[in-house]
């Protein structure tokens, strides 16, 4: 773990992405479930594989607690219009009453938008807090049937 140091004239140390994470593009549908910051890796897997990678469905269902912690809001509804197999369901466990989107936990929201594209072979990317990814891979496994090897979590 560096030290960084702050002021002019000191060396800062920087760190690359990390991680294993990736999406399998191709035939079958493909289901991102994210909360907070763990739509960095979805966002960019989309912006580099939505461009020429087939026209299976895609759902990314991201959690958030308030309208202003949906991170790259605009960018990501611009995404799913450039590219109409790209579904993009921000849901807020805590948003104001001029919230009309989804709310709750995204956990809450799997049988009615996930469970469709798992039973059609879906693979399912979750990314988050780990207690998060703990409880949405459970309900996937238990809930919905999908196999641990159609689950991607880090």
């Amino acid at each position: 773990t560096p030290t960084l140091q702050r002021g002019p004239g000191r060396m800062v140390a920087v760190f690359g992405p990390s991680g294993s994470l990736r999406w399998q593009t191709g035939t079958t549908p493909s289901v991102f479930v994210a909360a907070g910051t763990g739509v960095a890796p979805f966002r960019a897997m989309l912006q580099a594989g939505l461009p020429g990678s087939g026209d299976s469905p895609v759902l990314l269902l991201f959690g958030a607690r308030r309208e202003q912690d949906i991170l790259w809001h605009d960018e990501l509804d611009a995404l799913s219009r450039r590219h109409p197999r790209l579904r993009f369901v921000p849901t807020l466990s805590r948003g104001s009453e001029r919230w009309a989107g989804r709310r709750g936990r995204v956990q809450e929201h799997f049988a009615e938008l996930v469970a469709p594209l798992t039973e059609r072979g879906a693979s399912v990317y979750v990314v988050g807090q780990s207690s998060m990814v703990d409880d949405c891979v459970g309900q996937l496994e238990a809930e919905l049937g999908v196999p641990r090897s159609r689950i991607f979590r880090e």
